[in-house]
C-alpha cells in the first residue's frame, strides 16, 4: 500500500474510530435523568422520614442510598445528627430512668452516668450515628484491670486452699496412724490386764506401766 493511500484512509477510520467510541447523547440523557429521579426521590423519603420521625427509616436512607452531598446539606448545621441523638436520648432514659445525661462530647456522642454508681463519673456513652451504646474506654480499662486483679488474687486463694487441703490431709494421715498406734497399746494394755494373776502381778505391773508410758509419748 503506498503511502499517499494510507494517508487517505487514516482520516476516515480515525472518523470511524470517534463515532463508534462516541456515547450517544440521548443516553447520557437518560442515565442524567434517571440517577437526578432516584435522588429526589431518596430526598423526598428522607424529607418524610425526618417530619414523621421515623428513626428507623431515617438511618436506613441516611446510612444507605441517600447521595453524599444529600446528606452534607441535609445535615450542614448537625440538624440530623441532634435530631437522631435526641431520640435515642428520650428512648434510652425512658428504658432507663436510672441513667443521667453527664456530658456531650460532639453531636452525636453523648456520656452518662449510671445514678450514683461508679463515684458519680460518666460511665456509659452513645453515639447516634451509628446507633451504639457503649462502655466509656477509660472505664472499660478500669474494669478490665480489675477483673484481672480479682483473677490473680483468686488463683492464690485456690492455691492457698489447695496447700491447706493437702495439709489437712496430711495431718488426717497422721492422726490415723497416731490413733491406731494408741489403739494397739490399749489392747495390748487390756490383755495384760484380763491375764494378771497372782504369781505374774510384778511382771505385767511393770509392762503395763511401759505400756502407758508409751501411750503417753
Amino acid at each position: 500500500m503506498t503511502e499517499e493511500l494510507k494517508k487517505e484512509q487514516d482520516p476516515v477510520d480515525n472518523e470511524r474510530n470517534e463515532t463508534s467510541s462516541a456515547v450517544p447523547f440521548t443516553e447520557i440523557k437518560e442515565v442524567a435523568s434517571k440517577n437526578i429521579g432516584q435522588m429526589l426521590q431518596d430526598l423526598q423519603a428522607f424529607e418524610t422520614a425526618i417530619e414523621k420521625e421515623d428513626i428507623p427509616e431515617i438511618y436506613r436512607i441516611y446510612n444507605g442510598r441517600l447521595h453524599k452531598e444529600l446528606k452534607e446539606t441535609s445535615n450542614q448545621n448537625h440538624e440530623i445528627d441532634e435530631l437522631l441523638a435526641r431520640k435515642i436520648h428520650d428512648s434510652f432514659v425512658a428504658t432507663f430512668p436510672f441513667m443521667i445525661h453527664a456530658d456531650r462530647i460532639s453531636p452525636t456522642v453523648h456520656y452518662y452516668k449510671i445514678g450514683e454508681y461508679y463515684h458519680e463519673r460518666p460511665t456509659i456513652g452513645i453515639d447516634a450515628s451509628v446507633p451504639e451504646i457503649f462502655v466509656i474506654p477509660a472505664i472499660d480499662d478500669e474494669w478490665r484491670k480489675f477483673q484481672r486483679g480479682n483473677r490473680d488474687m483468686l488463683t492464690a486463694i485456690e492455691q492457698q486452699m489447695d496447700n491447706l487441703d493437702a495439709k489437712a490431709i496430711a495431718a488426717q494421715s497422721e492422726i490415723q496412724k497416731l490413733q491406731e498406734e494408741i489403739d494397739r497399746i490399749k489392747r495390748s494394755e487390756n490383755e495384760l490386764s484380763e491375764s494378771k494373776g497372782f504369781f505374774n502381778r510384778g511382771k505385767i505391773d511393770e509392762e503395763l506401766e511401759a505400756l502407758v508410758q508409751e501411750r503417753k509419748k
